[in-house]
């Protein structure tokens, strides 16, 4: 048989059904009935179930076991429990629904955003490397026009201080030259003519 999407039941404080979306099992004990089923190691989710169905207390569990199969026609569901209130009487009332159904669109919808995320990640990084890539280039023109700025500097001291020989060497009364290894003169002053 098809598995529902959802269930609705109404039970009453002993644990009779008095409304079920199957109605097959309406006015049976389910919590009796499958505790006289169940082994041990079964029974303890079954009695936490009859627990919180018994407190009224509005809640949101996850139910699993040979006893949800019964009861809800799922081995694992996610079930909401309530009461329904009318004048001084209280009925607990539970909604639930197959742990699978509720997972999948979940699942798809983790997935979606965690390639969302990754795409973001994957963006920054790309952006932070651009960045990186274009302040290192701003770095290196920086440093070359420091650079040719420092050399046209010193290019102009030097040229200052050649000039600056010349004068001195032209205005010595003292004949100066230079000359090279055969003898032809690379440099002399007024005097040395």
């Amino acid at each position: 048989s098809a598995r529902p999407e959802m269930v609705v039941a109404l039970f009453d404080n002993e644990g009779v059904v008095l409304l079920h979306s199957d109605s097959r099992l309406t006015g049976r004990n389910l919590i009796e009935e499958s505790r006289r089923e169940l082994g041990a190691k079964e029974r303890p989710g079954l009695d936490e179930f009859a627990r919180v169905l018994r407190s009224g207390k509005l809640q949101s569990l996850i139910h699993s076991g040979a006893w949800t199969e019964k009861i809800f026609g799922s081995p694992k569901v996610i079930a909401g429990h309530g009461t329904l209130r009318a004048g001084a009487r209280t009925w607990p009332l539970i909604l639930a629904m197959n742990y699978e159904d509720v997972q999948r669109p979940v699942k798809q919808q983790a997935r979606t955003i965690f390639v969302s995320i990754e795409f973001i990640i994957l963006s920054l990084i790309v952006l932070i490397w651009l960045l990186h890539k274009a302040q290192e280039r701003k770095l290196e023109l920086d440093i070359s026009a420091r650079t040719a700025a420092a050399l046209k500097e010193a290019y102009d001291k030097v040229q200052n201080s050649e000039e600056t020989l010349r004068r001195v060497i032209d205005a010595s009364p003292v004949s100066i030259y230079a000359a090279d290894k055969s003898g032809r003169v690379l440099l002399a002053n007024g005097s040395f003519a």
